[in-house]
């Protein structure tokens, strides 16, 4: 079974595309700033653009879909990184209340390795995601901390379609 959960489209345009946008306008400017004006500051301000535009849009830390399926799990953004469910070595899902959303670190078996921005609140279908995500958690680390007192989290996966699903 493949469940598709999509990052609200509007949204994943304003909190992510155009905030790349800017960080790219920034290191433009903040660039120009370091050679011609010598200062430490600039040179801190084009290292924090960097780093943020790389997130964006040549590390694909935040997906605009997750894709679950009992092989296989993927994150789209600006390209595809897929990771057999079979072949992971460590899985990790750091949750934050405030923002909605989770730190996700994955490595398996074949060296791939990923970290992931995913505001689950902007998700279709936000419970199951975070149901899938706790899942594949405790598939992968069963005696996690993270689990310990929590019997029911993560034992399953979640029972409705996501967005994307069709009826058979």
């Amino acid at each position: 079974m493949e469940r598709t959960y999509i990052f609200n489209e509007k949204q994943y345009r304003l909190k992510v595309v155009y905030i790349g946008y800017i960080l790219l306008a920034i290191l433009c400017f903040s660039v120009f700033m370091v050679i011609f004006s010598y200062s430490i500051l600039w040179l801190f301000t084009t290292l924090l653009s960097v780093y943020g535009a790389a997130n964006t849009f040549l590390l694909q830390s935040n997906p605009r879909e997750v894709i679950v399926s009992d092989e296989k799990i993927t994150f789209r953004s600006y390209g595809q990184r897929s990771y057999s469910t079979e072949k992971l070595k460590f899985f990790r899902v750091r949750v934050s209340t405030a923002g909605y959303q989770v730190f996700i670190r994955v490595r398996d078996s074949d060296g791939n390795k990923g970290r992931f921005w995913v505001n689950f609140a902007l998700f279709s279908d936000k419970e199951d995601l975070i149901e899938e995500f706790n899942y594949l958690e405790r598939r992968v680390h069963p005696d996690s901390i993270r689990f310990s007192g929590r019997p029911d989290v993560g034992t399953h996966r979640p029972a409705g379609q996501a967005s994307g699903e069709e009826d058979h």
